[in-house]
């Protein structure tokens, strides 16, 4: 059979769909892509043992000939179309021989193929127990800065390698924390949309980068989740994740439920700051001081080992009463977490809570109905 597809569109779905495919894998087959066709449409599918992206593509069949599915190994074929300007590229597939000859303008090249019916069956959520719809720039966004907060790699909590998603009846929480900072996002809908159960959904942070790619241009994204797999759909592209079934912490237990001090600081000049500061702290602690020194707040970090310190006062934002820290209120925090944070803050000033040198210290968007709240848990300065 042969059939024809842009040459830039094939190579924009195959790095999409093979973002999900693993290096190392138990199963050869799923190191390739496969190719289906459903109806009259047609869908290119990369998966792992546990997630699956399919997206679909157009492809033109030549006249008389009969589509038959089959898996391509793209890792040949992706390089070849990166080289190509965009035209019509031509697949001769020939499955008793078990071949696909790639066409283009100046040459051809020929990589083998696999039989469709060794690719494992992608899972599907068919009859999910949760569903609801979120705007694509909430959704993503929210889920890529949780996932800055969460454990790089935890085997033993694998619940803290992930994003969660805590659907009520009119929101939804997107959480993301290692134990040592939380990132806390609401999405209010107004009202209630959710169909089905309130549920807590993990995302691994391992596919998170993989999300955005094959959904940009999307203005929603449908939620299907069935307690084994979450799925994220648009029009005819599913990402099909494997859930992890772990219970996720009491992420509001940790919030202090009263803050008496406060500060308000320029996120910029704030930002600015604790780099400089931090090139002089400890490279075991990464530990920067946050207090109040007489009108000023101040940030100051030192390494004893090698006679290294810093100190700079910060710019107080020019709101009412932006300072209410008492004399000689001094925190410790690790400047690395404090600048991913940081990172994170839409507006001109952050709000920056404290109640006890013990105690987390809380960042928040200056500005109204803020629904945005990160925690940082503190170091002792002893």
């Amino acid at each position: 059979m042969k059939f024809n597809v842009s040459s830039r569109e094939l190579l924009r779905i195959l790095k999409a769909t093979g973002s999900v495919i693993q290096r190392k894998c138990s199963l050869p087959i799923l190191t390739n892509h496969l190719f289906t066709q459903v109806g009259d449409k047609f869908f290119i599918t990369g998966s792992s043992q546990e997630n699956a992206l399919t997206m679909p593509v157009g492809i033109l069949m030549e006249s008389g000939d009969m589509f038959h599915p089959f898996c391509l190994p793209a890792a040949d074929i992706i390089p070849l179309l990166g080289s190509l300007p965009e035209q019509p590229v031509t697949f001769d597939i020939d499955l008793e021989r078990h071949l696909a000859t790639v066409i283009y303008q100046s040459g051809q090249v020929s990589v083998p193929i696999e039989e469709s019916a060794e690719f494992p069956k992608v899972a599907d959520v068919t009859d999910p127990t949760t569903s609801f719809v979120v705007p694509a720039n909430i959704f993503f966004p929210a889920v890529k800065a949780a996932s800055g907060c969460t454990s790089f790699n935890d085997t033993l909590r694998p619940q803290m390698a992930a994003v969660a998603l805590d659907v009520l009846d009119d929101k939804v929480v997107f959480v993301g924390s290692d134990g040592h900072s939380l990132y806390k996002y609401e999405y209010f809908h107004g009202v209630p949309f959710l169909t089905g159960e309130k549920a807590v959904i993990l995302i691994p942070n391992t596919i998170v980068g993989s999300l955005q790619t094959p959904f940009l241009g999307v203005e929603e994204i449908e939620v299907l989740f069935d307690r084994k797999h979450v799925c994220l759909r648009a029009g005819d592209i599913s990402f099909t994740i494997r859930d992890i079934e772990q219970r996720y912490p009491n992420y509001n237990s940790v919030i202090p439920k009263e803050n008496p001090y406060h500060a308000v600081l320029p996120v910029a000049s704030f930002m600015g700051a604790l780099k400089r500061v931090q090139l002089m702290a400890s490279d075991a602690s990464n530990m920067v001081k946050f207090s109040k020194d007489g009108m000023f707040v101040n940030l100051s970090a030192a390494d004893i080992d090698f006679s290294k310190s810093a100190s700079e006062n910060l710019t107080l934002a020019e709101v009412e009463n932006p300072l209410t820290l008492p004399d000689n209120f001094a925190i410790g925090i690790k400047a690395s977490q404090l600048m991913n944070l940081l990172g994170n803050i839409s507006t001109d000033n952050v709000r920056v809570e404290l109640s006890a040198p013990n105690r987390p210290l809380l960042l928040k968007e200056d500005a109204d109905n803020s629904v945005l709240l990160e925690l940082c848990m503190p170091m002792s300065l002893e």
